[in-house]
């Protein structure tokens, strides 16, 4: 069983293939205060591994191939940074997955037992390359989509080989992500930028954002609070809504869910609905869901801070609420992920 003496502050550095996470490894190993010792893991997609080569350093570097670290590789993982904590004992540890995993797994992988008693997990770190930025992209990939979601900290990569028209398209993008980023930069990152408060809730409670440093850089304002967990009904120019929030640890069933989200989507006895949207926890995965007449869809989202879901409506004619809060009630179902 893992029993460090203490949990070791982690980063997650992510970003598509080529994107640069091995050169800003290699360049904030190259600044390790004097008298800390840190650790690489590098999970590489391939079972023959490049990277850790590249980092160098034998002794305080682990590769997990062969698969996504969370996924066909989630027990080498364990594993590996089991042994990491335990022979280097590192002041810190950084994580780069392969580009072609999904990164929200291995955020759960790491905080779920046993890994999360020795793993504290910081701000995680994202690089995009303005050139590879496209709404398409974003629209028609899951992964591309987790990348940029997760982190809490993006860095612009290769901003010199980028037009000043890319890099004002995808700065443009950016700043409209909800929840904000910390910090988006680019040009390098300030290694003070690791020690930010990963913005994933732990046991329910949202972590709240650290004040960052006067650093010249442009740092996304805070976002208006967020509503406090239960139901929350709004009418506005002929439109009704009502929204419901739940804490991070709520779960609900799939199979429930799609249901009753296809029945209020049909609308029936309901009321004018015009759309039902959330993101729910279903399981140890969380989903969005989207009713129209034509059915429900879902998709896998790197969102981890909580449930959340609306019926919007015609005012006239709205929906019993209600009602559709029991059968919401219905749905839920305990959950062993913490």
């Amino acid at each position: 069983m893992l029993q460090p003496l203490r949990r070791v502050p982690t980063n997650l550095i992510l970003g598509s293939l080529g994107v640069g996470k091995t050169t800003l490894i290699r360049s904030l190993l190259a600044q390790v205060p004097e008298g800390e010792r840190w650790a690489v893991l590098v999970n590489e997609f391939g079972e023959i591994g490049i990277d850790a080569a590249l980092i160098g350093n034998v002794d305080r570097v682990r590769e997990v191939a062969g698969g996504c670290m969370c996924c066909a590789a989630g027990v080498s993982t364990q594993v590996a940074v089991a042994q990491l904590l335990r022979e280097v004992r590192p002041d810190r540890l950084l994580i780069e997955p392969s580009g072609l995993g999904h990164p929200s797994g291995i955020v759960d992988l790491l905080r779920a037992p046993p890994l999360a008693a020795g793993i504290d997990l910081r701000a995680i770190i994202g690089l995009i390359d303005p050139r590879e930025y496209s709404e398409t992209r974003w629209r028609d990939s899951a992964l591309y989509r987790e990348q940029i979601t997760l982190p809490d900290v993006l860095l612009l990569s290769k901003v010199d080989l980028a037009s000043d028209a890319q890099i004002r398209e995808v700065r443009g993008f950016l700043d409209q992500l909800y929840p904000p980023k910390q910090i988006i930069a680019q040009g390098g990152i300030d290694p003070a930028w690791m020690d930010l408060c990963n913005t994933l809730p732990a046991a329910g409670i949202v972590t709240p954002r650290f004040a960052s440093a006067n650093t010249g850089l442009d740092v996304a304002p805070d976002a208006a609070p967020e509503p406090d967990y239960g139901r929350h009904e709004q009418v506005v120019d002929g439109v009704a809504a009502c929204g419901w929030r739940w804490p991070p640890e709520q779960g609900f069933s799939r199979p429930r869910l799609a249901r009753l989200l296809a029945s209020l989507g049909k609308a029936g006895d309901m009321g004018a609905i015009r759309r039902v949207k959330g993101v729910l926890r279903t399981g140890k995965d969380w989903q969005v869901f989207n009713a129209t007449v034509d059915g429900v869809t879902t998709e896998d989202i790197a969102w981890r801070r909580d449930s959340r879901l609306e019926v919007i409506a015609e005012a006239g004619a709205s929906p019993d609420w209600t009602r559709i809060e029991l059968m919401l009630e219905a749905c839920r179902v305990d959950t062993d992920y913490d």
